[in-house]
């Protein structure tokens, strides 16, 4: 196709095989195999020019696209083995949000990768290591309770308090400290995505000295927040809660304190590919985070 093109652009063969550095014979023969190949002719060679048929100024356009594409393809692969172009698709958790990291980490990647596009999907800490394990998303805000899978490699990027959510008419609402004993006996709200033997659970056991009463799971922070809200419980969620307003809900501190809530950024451990290892390596850069396993 590029002979095509220098053909046409020299209308002459020889001063088209001296530009592409070839014999003017192999030139020629290159030209037979395409015009045999498409079936027609595409240079007039008659009257001593050369000029394109109407068959070679139709084809001209396309030519140059599909030059053009092939150009753009071999400078944009090296451009994706460096993790500077592509689609990047992350879960999140909504403590990514309210503790600002996500939007930290976003914006420190796309000053040097503005070509990245960024796919945002809200999901709990249980859908975001299924939907990596399916390659459904390449990244996950969360806060992990108790992963230890081989599969994944996980980073620590923060540590918060914890604080009790409770309703603002609850009797304890006026309490500035709450102790162990003030909630051992309240029905608690706890993240769908941490049942069983999680770590929110044991959590909440080391805390209380016993086995909590957990009243319900909450698909999301906002459900439990509104759980709260309206008296159907309390909650043990991170600081960083605290940052937003919910009407009918406030927080309160718990001592003495225990172990904080982690959040973490996980990912794929096998086969990671360039734009995942530079996001993670970009986000650990901007914040100084610690590998945890």
């Amino acid at each position: 196709m590029r002979y095509f093109l220098m053909v046409a652009e020299e209308q002459h063969f020889g001063r088209a095989a001296q530009r592409l550095n070839i014999v003017q014979p192999a030139l020629s023969m290159q030209i037979k195999v395409i015009e045999g190949a498409l079936g027609a002719k595409l240079f007039d060679r008659s009257g001593g020019r050369i000029e394109l048929t109407d068959v070679g100024r139709h084809l001209l356009p396309e030519v140059l696209l599909t030059v053009a594409q092939a150009e753009r393809t071999r400078e944009i692969v090296p451009r994706l083995l460096r993790g500077e172009v592509g689609v990047l698709r992350v879960g999140f958790f909504s403590n990514a949000v309210f503790s600002g990291k996500l939007q930290a980490h976003v914006e420190h990647f796309r000053r040097t990768h503005a070509g990245v596009e960024i796919v945002l999907e809200e999901m709990n800490a249980v859908e975001q290591l299924a939907a990596i394990r399916t390659n459904a998303i390449d990244i996950g805000y969360c806060t992990v309770f108790g992963v230890t899978a081989a599969d994944i490699t996980v980073h620590r990027i923060a540590t918060f308090p914890w604080r009790v959510a409770l309703a603002e008419t609850h009797p304890l609402a006026h309490a500035e400290v709450l102790t162990p004993e003030h909630i051992r006996a309240e029905k608690l709200i706890l993240y769908a995505g941490g049942k069983a033997e999680s770590g929110q659970v044991l959590t909440l056991r080391t805390l209380l000295g016993t086995e909590p009463e957990i009243f319900r799971y909450a698909p999301s922070t906002i459900a439990l927040l509104a759980s709260v809200a309206i008296g159907l419980g309390v909650a043990l969620v991170p600081a960083t809660l605290t940052n937003i307003g919910v009407a009918g809900v406030v927080f309160r501190p718990i001592v003495p304190a225990v172990a904080p809530a982690e959040l973490h950024l996980i990912a794929r451990k096998r086969a990671p590919s360039p734009l995942v290892d530079a996001y993670i390596e970009s986000s650990i850069a901007s914040d100084g985070a610690d590998q945890l396993r």
